[in-house]
């Protein structure tokens, strides 16, 4: 009797822990709670005792959580087998033969469409495609001395899914020289092509090889102290040899409207309307 009496009590408090666990495990969110997740926890510490300003973190959170969801979402139909010409970040393909400057792809066309998320910006993806192990996929550009520029490798994928790099060297009309010089500017290694303005330094993006050119504007020439205009060409390329599918933006931004923003920058909608006073500094 004491051994049954001794189980069934056992059985109960498991069945009491079990029942408390449950109760634990299954605790409904608060609706704030489930609408942004741990952030909300972090951006209500913060924020604490301005309620205002945690509505306006809160939304902001929200809208950017839908950005990353779409850049998500074409980024894995990019490994898949659906075009990414679906989407509307992308301005078109690109226009082949483009393989050297004689045949190169304006976009001209794809940086003037209208921005996507804002009328801030102007400008798509243009989608494109390294068939072969020695293809080079050349692009042009007029450049606008007011405007500043965002260049990007993205997407970078072979038919198996996996990542490839993007590359990208960059001429001016006046130099198209693509001359290989070895060690460039007497340092070891640094093998260039002899009209490249940028060399390397577009190389990588976040370790993913993927090249970036962002806020980017047109350089001065030296010899007569002002902005080089004219057409400007962008040199796409997989130094690996690898063929594959990828994307890349061509977004421009008026120039004026950026160049004079200071502090403060968070929330984010404090940007708005945030130009410098002249006389501030």
């Amino acid at each position: 009797m004491k051994q049954l009496y001794k189980k069934l009590t056992a059985l109960v408090v498991l069945m009491l822990l079990a029942g408390t666990a449950h109760a634990q495990f299954n605790k409904k969110a608060s609706p704030m709670e489930e609408r942004h997740g741990n952030v909300y926890m972090e951006l209500q510490e913060k924020f604490s005792g301005l309620p205002e300003q945690l509505k306006v973190a809160l939304d902001e959170e929200r809208a950017r959580g839908a950005v990353n969801a779409q850049a998500i979402l074409s980024q894995n139909m990019a490994k898949s087998a659906n075009s990414l010409l679906a989407t509307p970040y992308v301005g078109r393909a690109e226009a082949e033969p483009n393989d050297y400057f004689d045949t190169s792809d304006n976009i001209d066309d794809v940086i003037a469409l209208s921005g996507v998320l804002n009328d801030e910006y102007t400008g798509r993806l243009v989608s494109g495609e390294f068939s072969s192990s020695t293809d080079i996929d050349v692009y042009e550009f007029t450049v606008d001395t007011t405007m500043m520029y965002y260049f990007a490798g993205l997407h970078g994928f072979d038919a198996a899914g996996e990542e490839i790099d993007v590359d990208m060297r960059l001429f001016h009309e006046s130099d198209l020289d693509t001359a290989l010089v070895e060690n460039f500017l007497d340092v070891d290694g640094n093998d260039q092509i002899k009209g490249d303005i940028l060399g390397r330094d577009t190389d990588g993006r976040g370790g993913a090889g993927l090249f970036r050119l962002t806020g980017w504007t047109s350089p001065v020439d030296q010899a007569t102290g002002e902005k080089l205009t004219g057409k400007f060409y962008l040199w796409v390329f997989n130094d690996d040899g690898d063929t594959g599918t990828y994307n890349m933006t061509a977004y421009s931004v008026p120039l004026a409207d950026f160049v004079d923003r200071k502090e403060p920058d968070y929330p984010y909608s404090a940007l708005i309307d945030n130009v410098a006073d002249p006389n501030y500094y």
